[in-house]
């Protein structure tokens, strides 16, 4: 019977355009274009999908929100607007549909970055998402599932405060850059893109928001 569910489910979700986080830009994606592994969590989650698609949206906006008034740096691609925005999801997610939830669709979306990556080397696609952005995509997103272990009753503006809060003192993760915006190695030196066949482990440092913060 779960099996005829779930097929129903499927065919519903993909037929009705349902929308989940995006996977490069941040942007909520149709159904049929989400990774397998977070197809997966839809289909065995069919009530909780809408909470997330909701959630998603709710952290999209406010991230934008916050890099119009200037509090974040606008930079979705290892910035401090990236950390903020995964933490924030997570956190609320976990308030929403339960932290269970919340940390299997998590993992399901950087499972999907790393097919993502696959796919496009195979396609010989040169900018792609690498080890590190995954890992820090998965540091902020256990941030975020803290948060919401520490204040399961927070109103989103507190979650919001509380997130702002972690990222100034250190407690998140973005990737190292140098003046000009450039992906940098820990030692300084400047991670090129471009390769015909980018690794998935590019050498880009990851280090506290605190020091892109200051």
């Amino acid at each position: 019977m779960k099996k005829v569910f779930c097929i129903f489910a499927y065919l519903f979700l993909l037929f009705s355009g349902m929308a989940c986080f995006g996977q490069k830009s941040g942007r909520p994606l149709r159904y049929d274009k989400i990774s397998m592994p977070e197809k997966l969590w839809v289909l065995c989650h069919p009530f909780s999908a809408g909470k997330a698609f909701r959630v998603s949206m709710d952290a999209l906006r406010v991230t934008d929100s916050l890099d119009t008034e200037g509090i974040l740096d606008g930079d979705n691609r290892g910035g401090l607007s990236d950390a903020f925005k995964h933490a924030y999801w997570m956190a609320r997610l976990a308030m929403e549909t339960g932290k269970g939830k919340a940390k299997w669709l998590g993992k399901a979306h950087e499972k999907g970055n790393y097919s993502a990556y696959k796919k496009g080397k195979r396609k010989g696609l040169t900018h792609l998402h690498d080890k590190e952005s995954s890992d820090m995509d998965a540091w902020n997103n256990a941030a975020g599932l803290q948060i919401a272990r520490d204040h399961p009753g927070a109103s989103k503006r507190e979650t919001m405060i509380t997130v702002l809060n972690h990222l100034g003192t250190g407690r998140m993760m973005v990737l190292l850059k140098n003046s000009e915006g450039e992906f940098t190695g820990c030692n300084g030196n400047i991670i090129r893109n471009g390769s015909s066949e980018p690794p998935w482990e590019s050498g880009k440092c990851l280090v506290p928001s605190s020091f892109q913060a200051r």
